[in-house]
């Protein structure tokens, strides 16, 4: 207050009603105290309660009004998945950060009424209707509303767990709103005295952040949350897979709103002048809020490895006890995937390979050489296993077989002919 200014009264009194919508209406309306008092030191009477007469005491009356803001999330991502094993499935975001668009603007419509005392010029109390005062700014040329405007926008995945969001609002248009001579309204006080009324509003500390609250792949077993990432999947084998991701998020808001009217004079019994009264005492009125919000589904295919090995049996034929006999054997990759594949023998001191891992390229073929050491005489067979990363058969095998004959013995077609048809294979043994 200006206790030395008898020009100057008192307002004591906002009530705002804030409104939210997402494109499903999400209702959020919250009226607010100032807590100032009137006056003459009596509580404060809600301005949509008082009659017109009581803005004798109560000074000036505002009451504003913020519009529904517009939560905009647009989304267009690709997806790269990782699969740890068959059948669980994790999402990485290709691109951090990007994807969700926020954009996000308010609007501030004031209603006033007013008591001024200016000794010897006038002493009154009246109300003003909004729709006149709209009224004659339309007919005066100047704005038809009056608002206070801001903006913002960010990038966000909206996909990822706790991303790192801050998204400021950054006003427009703030400053005086409009300044409106009071006779344009029928508040004529002849030569004594021309008074505007003004307003400045606008919104401070502004913020918004997102939390994914959970995501979840079409036949899934459970949803991906921030401490449960994975999921089961069907997967019926197969180069790739498809699946659809749904995801549920929190976007929270938070800020300031600030009004601070004004009056002015501008001419006191003929003489211009310019004084401006911008009330300082001002509102900060904080709001905030939650808005939940399903995002579109985002369809995604994953290429698999698919890895084949051979089906049926090697014979290595006839080989000398202590002697070193090899053949190579060839894996398949027919996946849209590298394929890792980890080779291991039940009898590693007989039948062993020489390359224990191999990575195989979509569409590619690998030889792998095995060694084959008899250390007794007859037929010896034994299963090389082969452990990768195909979901489908993440464990396959064949058979290795060879017969070992004494040093000096015979040896070649005719000992493989004989050892390998003991075997059941003697046929390939001659070969």
């Amino acid at each position: 207050t200006y206790p030395d200014d008898p020009t100057y009264r008192c307002f004591r009194w906002l009530d705002v009603t804030l409104a939210r919508s997402t494109e499903k209406p999400i209702g959020f309306e919250n009226k607010l105290n100032t807590g100032w008092l009137n006056c003459d030191g009596t509580p404060q009477t809600p301005c949509d309660q008082a009659p017109a007469a009581s803005c004798s005491t109560i000074g000036l009356c505002l009451e504003a009004a913020m519009d529904d803001t517009e939560v905009k999330l647009a989304m267009n991502h690709n997806w790269d998945v990782y699969w740890p094993q068959a059948g669980r499935l994790q999402l990485v975001p290709r691109s951090r950060p990007g994807g969700g668009t926020l954009a996000v603007s308010y609007r501030l419509s004031p209603t006033f009424g007013i008591f001024l005392d200016i000794p010897n010029v006038y002493t009154g109390a009246f109300a003003l209707d909004p729709l006149t005062i709209l009224d004659a700014l339309d007919q005066s040329g100047k704005v038809k509303r009056f608002e206070a405007s801001a903006s913002g926008s960010c990038t966000f995945d909206p996909f990822a767990f706790d991303p790192p969001v801050s998204c400021p609002l950054k006003p427009s248009g703030t400053g005086e709103i409009f300044a409106l001579p009071l006779s344009d309204v029928g508040l004529d006080f002849g030569k004594l005295v021309t008074i505007e009324l003004g307003l400045v509003a606008g919104t401070s500390d502004v913020l918004f952040s997102w939390q994914t609250d959970e995501l979840s792949v079409d036949g899934g077993d459970v949803p991906i949350t921030k401490d449960n990432p994975a999921t089961s999947v069907p997967y019926n084998g197969g180069a790739q897979a498809a699946a659809l991701v749904r995801g549920k998020g929190t976007l929270h808001y938070e800020g300031k709103t600030y009004l601070k009217p004004a009056v002015k004079i501008t001419e006191i019994v003929g003489i211009p002048v310019n004084v401006l009264w911008p009330i300082d005492v001002g509102a900060d009125l904080p709001f905030a809020g939650d808005v939940p919000v399903e995002l579109a589904p985002q369809g995604f295919t994953v290429g698999l490895p698919d890895l084949f090995v051979p089906s049926s049996s090697i014979d290595f034929g006839v080989v000398e006890v202590g002697q070193l006999g090899s053949r190579q054997v060839t894996l398949s990759s027919t996946g849209k995937m590298t394929a890792r594949a980890e080779l291991s023998s039940t009898k590693k001191e007989i039948f062993e390979p020489r390359q224990k891992e191999k990575f195989l390229s979509p569409a590619t073929e690998a030889t792998v050489d095995i060694d084959f050491t008899p250390v007794a005489e007859g037929p010896i067979e034994a299963t090389i296993v082969v452990a990768s990363n195909d979901p489908d058969l993440p464990e396959q095998s064949f058979k290795v077989l060879g017969y070992g004959v004494a040093r000096g013995g015979p040896v070649g077609g005719q000992a493989g002919q004989a050892g390998a048809g003991q075997a059941g294979a003697g046929q390939a043994g001659q070969a």
